[in-house]
């Protein structure tokens, strides 16, 4: 966990519950409050977490709740859904320059592919192209170019194709023109 997580800034009383520090390696931290879904909403794979660049920290702190409830990583369930391709398409910017935002994807993946066999790390969510007016072709190709880069990020972290592609999880807008 202590590759994930991101040590907050000092503070002189603990954190009050329902409270983790948020922010990408290099970003400044603040402690933010976190609504918690019912255990039923962290097993299905299809829900998840949307983060946006703060996925790692999102990531350390959902591992936390898991281990605090008593959950095996054999029986954890969910998806954090890093995809800070589309936070920076969505916001306009990241916290920390992309390559450092990929290689703590990589990171993510990694250690989640190891350590939890029924959990994704990553995400691909055309839904901020689609929302900008994106045709169904450019969501697909926005799909497909973001799921190569985030793949190429995941084998130069050490990961094997096979095992990164399982941890990627993709997610399209659909509207009435498409």
């Amino acid at each position: 966990d202590r590759h994930l997580a991101r040590a907050c800034p000092a503070r002189r009383s603990a954190p009050a519950p329902n409270r983790a520090c948020l922010g990408l390696p290099g970003a400044r931290t603040a402690p933010v409050s976190v609504r918690l879904a019912p255990r039923s909403a962290w097993r299905d794979p299809q829900r998840g977490m949307s983060t946006g660049a703060a996925f790692a920290p999102a990531a350390a702190a959902l591992i936390g709740l898991w281990r605090r409830r008593g959950v095996p990583p054999q029986q954890s369930r969910g998806a954090f859904h890093a995809d800070p391709l589309a936070a920076q398409a969505r916001d306009g910017r990241l916290p920390v320059p992309p390559a450092a935002a990929l290689a703590t994807l990589a990171e993510l993946a990694k250690w989640t592919s190891e350590n939890l066999p029924h959990v994704t790390a990553v995400g691909v969510d055309t839904s901020p192209y689609h929302r900008a007016g994106a045709t169904a072709a450019q969501d697909i190709a926005f799909a497909a170019a973001t799921g190569v880069e985030y793949l190429r990020a995941m084998t130069v972290a050490g990961m094997g194709i096979d095992s990164a592609a399982r941890q990627i999880v993709f997610r399209m807008g659909l509207g009435t023109h498409h």
